[in-house]
């Protein structure tokens, strides 16, 4: 699978070259020394990459002819593709966000410990189990409660392209004479969202008290592009429409308009998560060279492996 808009292939560099890589994290930090020979550092990059070489590992014809296929594939480091890093690729019980009552997708992270401020490390290529073999499959947990994603509380999507979680709504209506309708009672506005009698779609799914979210209207119900939440205050069961905080705008449903449950964590509930992730890299050189010792035996001087930053492959930004 390519993406043409971040250069990425979405396939892992083989385990079977890459299980004895050498490397590590690497920082980029200027030192400039006075001459009265105080220091001043500065830390270029806002975080450390990983760098890796696989050179010791590819020995045999075979072994070779693997690892040019996948240069050749990758058109050198004119793609990037997915490395998983032997020493440090499991999560176990990392936060990933709390809730606020409005968000619905969480960005997924690895919490990693220090002494003087914890380390977010964003991981966007979380390891899918049905596409590779996995020691630890993904969970997700709400105040260390499993969540099932089929379940009735809290179903969700994960999105292992992106690294994201994304809570679905329970409910959803969509119809094509859905209007937002504002009514003057006793000197003050009160809101609503009506559907036509010709429109088979039922809003008395929702209940008092549900957080709800609206979008098809050819400007947003409340007039602001932003999605916003409003709060069911009275169903009406005869006349098919629910009454909401508002504000709305009085607003004709000239496109499908869908009215659906937020689907967001409520304040004080907290994210975490379990599984096994890979991070994006590229190659670091355009010459994949090599010295034929033998007819059987291949040796390279470098094949360097660099870690790209998340912002470098994402979609779309978080």
């Amino acid at each position: 699978m390519v993406n043409d808009l971040t250069g990425f292939h979405d396939i892992l560099f083989p385990l079977t070259i890459s299980i004895t890589a050498t490397g590590g994290e690497e920082a980029q930090v200027s030192i400039h020394v006075t001459s009265s020979g105080y220091e001043y550092r500065n830390a270029e990059w806002s975080e450390l990459r990983g760098r890796w070489d696989v050179s010791s590992r590819v020995k045999t014809i075979a072994q070779s002819n693997l690892l040019t296929a996948f240069f050749k594939g990758r058109k050198g480091p004119a793609f990037s593709f997915r490395w998983q890093p032997l020493d440090n690729y499991q999560v176990l019980g990392s936060w990933t966000g709390d809730g606020d009552g409005v968000t619905e997708i969480f960005p997924l992270y690895q919490v990693q410990e220090d002494e003087i401020e914890d380390i977010l490390k964003r991981i966007v290529l979380p390891v899918d189990e049905t596409r590779y073999d996995t020691d630890i499959d993904f969970a997700l947990y709400i105040n260390e409660v499993l969540v099932d994603p089929e379940g009735i509380e809290h179903p969700y999507e994960i999105d292992f392209r992106n690294g994201r979680v994304q809570f679905l709504p329970l409910k959803t209506v969509t119809g094509d004479d859905i209007y937002a309708v504002v009514q003057e009672t006793s000197g003050d506005d009160e809101y609503w969202f009506v559907a036509d009698s010709s429109d088979p779609t039922d809003l008395t799914i929702f209940e008092v008290g549900d957080k709800i979210i609206s979008t098809g209207f050819s400007v947003s119900a409340n007039n602001n592009t932003a999605a916003t939440a409003f709060e069911v205050l009275e169903v009406d069961v005869m006349n098919n429409s629910i009454r909401v905080d508002g504000p709305l705008l009085d607003e004709s449903a000239g496109n499908e308009v869908t009215i659906r449950l937020l689907a967001a964590l409520a304040v004080g509930e907290t994210l975490t998560w379990d599984g096994e992730y890979h991070v994006p890299v590229r190659f670091g050189m355009n010459h994949l060279r090599k010295t034929m010792v033998t007819h059987e035996i291949v040796s390279y001087e470098e094949i360097s492996i660099i870690e790209l930053l998340p912002e470098e492959i994402l979609e779309t930004p978080d």
